[in-house]
This record gives structure tokens, sequence and C-alpha cells, in this order.
């Protein structure tokens, strides 16, 4: 019965226990980073969508200007699979290294 009196005796604290404050941290710490990871994947979506549309427009212009090229200046130009594929990654600078390349004699 001596053992059950000096339980009772002990002052209560008034510390209150924090059960869960780290792992609260470490979520908050958590959601942050993904936060910030998926903001920044975003913006690097939305970069590379528009350089590929502005690549895609320069690609057509330039299909377009070595059809025309083809059919109104310079009849003997052959439109090939390598003068296409230099257009297409080219663009218009592609065009001109075609145009650059036929007039030299070394392709096309």
């Amino acid at each position: 019965m001596r053992r059950w009196a000096r339980r009772s005796r002990q002052k209560p604290s008034n510390r209150v226990p924090r059960i869960g404050a780290r792992m609260f941290e470490f979520s908050l710490i958590a959601l942050f980073i993904i936060v910030l990871i998926i903001v920044a994947l975003a913006g690097f979506f939305f970069w590379g969508l528009k350089h590929a549309v502005m690549l895609a427009i320069n690609s057509v212009i330039g299909f377009f200007a070595l059809y025309a090229v083809q059919a109104f200046l310079i009849p003997t130009l052959v439109i090939s699979f390598w003068s296409v594929l230099f257009v297409a990654i080219g663009g218009l600078i592609g065009l001109i290294l075609v145009l650059l390349l036929h007039a030299l004699g070394w392709a096309f």
C-alpha cells in the first residue's frame, strides 16, 4: 500500500507529450519538396512544349519552302529522304543547308 501512496503524491507534469510532432515536421517538409518538384516539372513541360511547337512550325514552313523552291526555282533539286530530314530538323536553316549542298554539287 505504501507504493501506491508514493505514486499518487508525485506532481503531475505540465509537459504536453509531443506525439507525432517530428512526423508532422517531416510530412510538412516532404509536402514542400513534392510541391517544388511538381512545379519544376510543370515548368519544364511547358517550356519543352513551347519549343516543340516552335520547332514544328519552323519545320512546316521549311517543308513548304522546300517544295516551292523545287517547283519554281530549282527543278533539279531532288526531294529525298535526307533533304526532308534536314528540313524537318533544321527548318529554314535546314533548307538553306540543303540549297547550299545542292549548289556545291555535294548532295541533292
